[in-house]
Formats: structure tokens, sequence, C-alpha cells
């Protein structure tokens, strides 16, 4: 906690505790004040009533009528008082007191009127007078005793009011003593934890400072918290850790200087044996500087140009070297140099001293100053005379290469069309063939020769299809055998009408290419195994499935599946040993491609053939 919150607490504390006093006080006032109300309330009505007596024995001794209106004030205001002391008492004691009071208020009201009405009466019915004054001295006798009995109850009530003043002052002052037992308690504490804790953190600070004008930067001032000391801790090891920084700048700006006065040394050391390789290099090398003067050129670039250096700097050396059609080249590659600060390498002419011309590659660096101000230019010239003319014979070889490719290519291009005409023309005759077949099929009698006939037309319809595929194909060597596949299914179930309707079919191909030698015998036998299921395996039956699968391995190979939920194969039979022409020719084919054969029969006959990819 901060230490202006805790001076603050204090404050606020203190001021609480004088408020509370003041409130205390206050209340007590009011209780008092009213205690006080009600004692004078009390004494009122006690001195009333002996006024009450007086003007009455006045009244009894002249028989004035302002005597009389003076007890008849009296009565009034001890109305009006026991009226107050009805609203001022709540004590149910003081309560009855006053109802006593009340009561005999109306009493003495009524003696009183008695007495004066006994003293207005003629004596018509001739009354002797002694009669009449024992009657007014009973009267008498009987007002003085309630007037003693209403004294009696109004010093109860000043009684009862003095017990309530004392019982409220000694309230008050053990509210007050309370009050101010429990600030200045709070007030010590807290003024004690603050002053430990300032005592305590002055003392860290204390100690700290002088270990940090001690001279050691590495210490760090350990106060915690949120108050100002902490804040002042952290202001301490924030400028300890600029003065660590500002010396490490200081000894590191120190060994800089001293390694940059090596640097320099060295410069100096290596700059004339610079310039003396450089005199001596037979790569032509000049400096120039951002506005136009000419610096330094070796012998090798004199003799390159034809000019001596006092000849250059004494006219303009650029425009002189460079012909106006390179000079906006030039200056957009300076430009380039002037922006990126990088090194530029580019081709121009220059035109010698004899007004020749020769082809030469500039290397162009930037030296700038330590504000990165441009210093000066330095440039390797080449002489690329020898490199232009193996570039001019290289692209007049291009040239030629360009042309033989360019007849390359037609020629094989009609050579591709004309392969495109072979596979259409081959595809054309293969189903020439089939159809021949199939004519002399429908033609035939037998039925066996007739099922063989067609069997035999589906084949060539397989190698037909895969020519058809390859005239449409922009690649003449493979052929998308999803593709292949949906096309001579499709022929398939056309081509055995009725036995096929009910047969459905399930493809999951995935898009593969295939070499023409690979295509050809995998055609053959998807034909031959989806045939053998649409004759033989549902045999019967109403309905069935084919299923059909492509797909590429992640070895290389492919995997083409046959699957049907026919009745299977016949038990034990083995099919590498079955008479079948379909089967056998199955296994010759997979024997060409090198593939491996998984047959599984049961529910229905499962062929998956493995092979990999060739061509």
């Amino acid at each position: 906690m901060q230490v202006k919150q805790r001076v603050r607490i204090n404050t606020g504390v203190t001021a609480l505790s004088v408020v509370a006093v003041l409130t205390v006080i206050f209340l007590t006032t009011h209780r008092i004040g009213r205690v006080m109300e009600q004692n004078r309330i009390a004494d009122a009505l006690i001195t009333a009533q002996f006024e009450r007596l007086a003007f009455r024995t006045d009244y009894l001794r002249t028989g004035s009528e302002r005597a009389r209106e003076q007890v008849r004030d009296r009565y009034r205001q001890v109305d009006a008082l026991l009226k107050s002391a009805s609203e001022t008492f709540a004590d149910p004691e003081d309560e009855k007191t006053i109802g006593s009071l009340i009561r005999g208020q109306e009493s003495i009201g009524k003696i009183f009127r008695t007495i004066v009405a006994n003293r207005n009466i003629t004596d018509k019915q001739g009354r002797p007078a002694a009669l009449v004054g024992e009657i007014e001295g009973r009267l008498l006798s009987q007002l003085d005793m309630r007037v003693y009995e209403a004294v009696l109850l109004g010093e109860r009530l000043q009684d009862s009011s003095n017990a309530a003043l004392f019982s409220a002052l000694k309230q008050a002052g053990g509210e007050i003593l309370l009050i101010f037992i429990l600030v200045s308690a709070t007030t010590l504490f807290n003024s004690w934890t603050m002053g430990k804790a300032i005592s305590e953190r002055v003392g860290r600070l204390r100690q700290g400072a002088a270990m940090i004008g001690g001279g050691n930067l590495d210490h760090m001032i350990d106060i915690r918290g949120n108050d100002e000391f902490a804040e002042l801790s952290g202001a301490f090891n924030a400028m300890t850790a600029k003065l660590q920084d500002s010396y490490r700048e200081l000894q590191k700006e120190i060994d800089e200087r001293k390694r940059a006065e090596d640097v320099l040394r060295e410069s100096r050391q290596r700059n004339e044996f610079l310039a003396n390789i450089i005199s001596a290099s037979s790569q032509p090398f000049g400096v120039g500087y951002p506005d136009g003067r000419l610096g330094l050129i070796n012998p090798a670039f004199e003799q390159l140009t034809g000019y001596n250096w006092n000849e250059l700097r004494s006219i303009d050396w650029a425009a002189t070297l460079t012909p106006p059609e390179w000079r906006e080249v030039e200056s957009l590659m300076l430009e380039e140099l002037l922006q990126t600060r990088k090194p530029v390498r580019y081709e121009k002419e220059y035109i010698r001293k004899d007004g020749s011309r020769i082809p030469i590659e500039l290397l162009v660096n930037l030296v700038t100053d330590e504000e990165g101000k441009p210093e000066y230019f330095y440039s390797f010239v080449s002489d690329i005379t020898e490199r232009k003319r193996a570039e001019e014979a290289l692209q007049n070889a291009h040239d030629k290469l360009a042309k033989l490719v360019e007849e390359r290519t037609r020629e094989l291009n009609e050579k591709e069309v004309l392969l495109k005409e072979i596979h259409h023309r081959v595809k054309n005759n293969l189903q020439v063939i089939s159809s021949l077949v199939g004519l002399q099929a429908d033609g035939s009698n037998d039925e066996t020769v007739r099922e063989v006939l067609k069997d035999v037309t589906h084949r060539v319809r397989s190698m037909a299809l895969v020519h058809e595929k390859l005239y449409q194909s922009t690649d003449l060597s493979r052929i998308d055998f999803a593709e292949y596949v949906r096309s001579l299914l499709g022929y398939l179930w056309s081509a055995h009408g009725s036995a096929a309707a009910a047969i459905r079919l399930t493809l999951d191909l995935e898009s593969l290419s295939l070499p023409v030698d690979t295509a050809v015998p995998c055609g053959l036998i998807l034909n031959e195994l989806a045939g053998n299921a649409l004759k033989h395996a549902f045999q019967g039956r109403s309905d069935g499935e084919v299923t059909v699968t492509l797909k590429g391995c992640a070895d290389g190979r492919v995997s083409l599946g046959v699957c049907d939920n026919g009745v299977g194969l016949p038990a034990g039979l083995d099919w590498r040993q079955s008479s079948s022409l379909g089967l056998r020719l199955v296994q010759l084919l997979t024997g060409q491609l090198g593939a491996g054969v998984e047959v599984l029969s049961g529910e229905g006959t499962r062929f998956k053939i493995n092979f990999s990819l060739t061509g």
C-alpha cells in the first residue's frame, strides 16, 4: 500500500472518529434536550399547581372575577403542559403518571367549578350561611387534596426526568469514550505499521543507494509492493540499468575506437597495397565521383580506352567514352545503385580514342561516408569482345538448332497424325472383324458355336476399344484406363441384353493412365472376368451385382478387382487347371503382365490382380 494511501487512511480514520464523536454528541444532546424538556414540563406542572393554589386562595378571599380568571388560566396552562408531557414522555410508568395527572386535572376543574357555582347560588331556599360554608369547606379540602396529589405526581415526573437525564449523560460518556478508544487504537496501529514500513524501506533505499554510489552497478534494490518506495526502488534499478548500459556503451565505444584506429591503420596499409596491385593489375579499373570528376584509373584502363589519365580528367570523360545510345541505360543503372547501395553489373560500349567501339562489362560499386552519403564509385571493366563473338556464334547455333527442332517437331506431328490414323484404321478393322464374327455367330445354328463366336467378338471389341481411346487421346502411348473400363463394361452389359439387365454394375475406379502394352492385356482380362460373371455367376437368379475396382497402390503397383455376389466357383475347382478358354486366357495374360492373382470363392467370386506399371 502506498504511503499516501496510508496517510489518507489515517486522515480518514481521524475524520471518521471526529464525525462519530460529533454524531454521538448530537444524538446525546438531542436525548438530553428531550429529557431537559421533560424536566422543564415537570417543574412547570409543579409550579402551576402551587400558583393555582395561590390564585384559588385569592379568589376565595376576594371573590373577584380577575382572581377567578387567573385560576382558569392556570388550569388551561396545566392542560397545555399535560398535552406536551403526553407527547414528550415515552416511558410506560411516566405515561401512567401523566394519565393520573389528567384525571386529577379534570377532578380539580370540576371541584373548582362547583365552588364557583356554590358561591353564585342565591339562598332562595333559605339555607343558612353555616351550611354554605360547610359545603365550601369540604370542596376546598377535596381541591387541596387533588392539588397535593398533582404536585406529588409532578415530582414523580421530575424524578423520572432527572433519572433519564443521568442515564443519557452516562450513556453518552460511555459511547464517546468507546469511540475515542477504538479510533485512537486504530490510528496508533496504522501509524506504527506505517512508521515501521517506512523506516525499513528507507533503510533499504539508503543501503542500496550507498552501494550504487560506491560503484556496484550490479546491485538491485529489492523493495516489492505498490507504494512510493517500491516505485523509487524501481526508479533506482532503472537508473542503475541505464548506467550499466551507458557504461557498456562507453566501453564499447572505447573498444570500437580502438578497433577503428586499428582498422584505419590497416586500411591505409591495405590501400597502399591495393593501389600497387591495381596499378599492376591487367583488369581495367577506375574511380569516379558523383559530381562527374575522374578519380583514378590504372594502366590497363588507359590501354583499353587509348586515353591517359591527364587526357580524361581534362574532358567530360563519361560522355566521351559512352556512346549516346548507352547513356540512358547507364543512368538507370547508376540510379539503381544509389537507391539499393548494392553493386550493379551491366554491359555497354566504350568509344576508344581512335573512334572504334569495344563492348565491355562494368561492375560498379558505391562507397559512402559515415552518414551514408555517396562518396565515390569504383568500377571493374572487362573487355567482352571475345564473349560477344562467342555469344553471336552461340546465337547462330541456337537459331540453327531452333530451325532443326522446328523441322523435327513438324515431322513428329506428321508421324503423330499418321499414328492416329493407324490406330483409327486398326480400330475400324477390328470392328469389321468383330462385325463379321458377329454375323457368323448369328448365322450359325449351333448354340455352342454362337457362344464361342460371341466371346471372340467381345475380345476383339476390347482390343478395338483400346485403339479407339488412343485415337481420341492426346497421348498416343497411354490411355485413361478408368474411362476405358467404363466404356468396355458398358459395351458388355449392352451386348448381353436382357441377361445383364438385372445385374447391377458397381464401379470404384481411380483415374490411372496405363501404357498400351499394359492396357490391352488388362482389357482382355477384364473382358473375360466380367463376361464369365454375366454368363455363369447368376444362373438360376433374377438379379445380382458385379463390382469392378481400379486402385493405385503406395508401392507403385496397380490393383484391378472383379467381384460378384453370385453362386461362386464350383467346389474343388482349381481355376489355373480349368479347361475354360477364358480362364486360360486370364492366366496367360496375367503371366504376360507379371501380375499376382488372388481368387476368393464362397458367397460369390472375387478376382484381384496386382501388377506393376510398365512403359
